[in-house]
């Protein structure tokens, strides 16, 4: 009797207590990802309060890479030059040399490279001192070398054959540093040259075809 009792209480109180229900699926995944994002908002925001914070303290010392040669101070930077044959008179024969410019333009350049050519010639007293030349400029594979009278005078009065070294000197090293020249005109203060002797500047230059 007092079993039956107790079995009938423990029934009433279980229809008293409600079957426990888990949340559905949708609303678990929205709650977590709720709590995902606010953790990763607290990150973020910490992360830049903590970064804020270290620079203000000074932060980590920068570190710059360079890659090649560092410049060493008070060194002046080196130019690029350039480096060009020329072909003087040493004797009875042609004698190669080195000049170099600054590399700039090809008419700057061959001005500057003939000009030297005339110093070797007037070193070994080939030139008078005073010849020089004033302008050079080019059509075509032919270039028209523009010199004073000095220059023409110091030519003239040469014998034939080192006059004829002379102005295969000059060819030469018009012809061999600066393409696509192959052909030289003399001029004398502008105007094309009428000596024909003891060679001929009255016609353009070139050098003889190798066989």
């Amino acid at each position: 009797m007092k079993d039956e009792t107790e079995d009938r209480l423990r029934e009433r109180t279980s229809r008293r207590q409600p079957p426990e229900s888990k949340a559905p699926w949708l609303l678990r995944i929205v709650s977590w990802s709720a709590v995902m994002l606010l953790l990763f908002t607290l990150g973020y925001y910490g992360t830049g309060l903590v970064l804020k914070w270290v620079d203000s303290k000074g932060g980590p010392q920068e570190t710059t890479i360079v890659s090649g040669k560092e410049p060493v101070p008070g060194e002046t930077p080196k130019v690029a030059r350039s480096v060009y044959r020329v072909y003087s008179l040493k004797g009875d024969r042609l004698s190669e040399s080195r000049i170099e410019t600054a590399g700039g333009l090809m008419e700057a350049d061959l001005r500057e490279v003939l000009q030297g050519l005339f110093s070797l010639l007037q070193a070994e007293g080939v030139l008078d001192p005073q010849s020089a030349v004033l302008h050079v400029f080019r059509a075509g594979d032919l270039l028209y070398l523009d010199v004073n009278d000095a220059c023409v005078r110091s030519i003239g009065s040469l014998p034939r054959e080192k006059a004829n070294l002379v102005m295969t000197g000059v060819v030469r090293t018009v012809i061999e540093n600066f393409r696509p020249v192959t052909r030289v005109r003399f001029l004398v203060n502008g105007r094309e040259s009428t000596e024909t002797t003891p060679v001929n500047l009255a016609v353009a230059w070139q050098l003889a075809r190798k066989p």
